[in-house]
């Protein structure tokens, strides 16, 4: 199956490599290849709009035939469901 990996934090003196590693094992064990993983730097309170690395990684999901897109918990994604 195709995937991608999303990690974000909040501020530049927090790691994502935590997120990252847990994420590929996970990826691995479950038969997936992960094609990219993206990392971010930045609030999850921001918009969409303000957040470049998740625009990037939507752009690359549409074009890419990408089926999945782990991440460490759904507040990495944002904190506002409607986005």
């Amino acid at each position: 199956m195709n995937t991608v990996i999303y990690s974000r934090v909040s501020t530049q003196t927090q790691d994502n490599q935590r997120q990252i590693n847990e994420l590929q094992i996970y990826a691995s064990s479950g038969g997936m290849k992960v094609y990219k993983v993206f990392q971010e730097v930045i609030s999850g309170a921001k918009k969409n709009c303000e957040r470049e690395v998740l625009r990037d990684m939507i752009s690359f999901v549409k074009s890419n035939n990408i089926q999945k897109v782990l991440v460490w918990e759904m507040s990495r994604l944002g904190r506002n469901t409607k986005e």
